[in-house]
């Protein structure tokens, strides 16, 4: 079993330019990522920008209202998510949602 920012070996890990603002993803373990922003890195490397995104389902058991949100670099954020998906209608518009980090 991987650990927690370590691809799993049995699924491809989302290449580091597809992850993009705006755009939902899924984890093996079922657990939904909306990318909010990325910050990109002092150091030019677009596999060291931070991912800022919210989170629903899953582990996290939560699916409305307030969305946590976390920080993870594009390197570790591709290789913990397995898929592109669409987001749901019911979620609140990006230029709507405050900044919590």
């Amino acid at each position: 079993m991987a650990s927690i920012g370590q691809p799993r070996e049995d699924t491809v890990p989302i290449p580091l330019n597809d992850v993009q603002e705006g755009l939902c993803y899924k984890t093996p373990g079922d657990q939904y990522r909306r990318v909010v922003k990325i910050e990109k890195s002092s150091s030019g490397d677009s596999a060291d920008d931070t991912v800022i995104y919210e989170s629903w389902g899953g582990n996290k058991g939560n699916s409305s209202g307030h969305l946590p949100r976390t920080k993870a670099k594009r390197k570790t954020f591709a290789g913990d998510v397995d898929s592109t998906i669409a987001c749901p209608t019911s979620m609140r518009p990006l230029g709507t949602v405050q900044s919590e980090l």
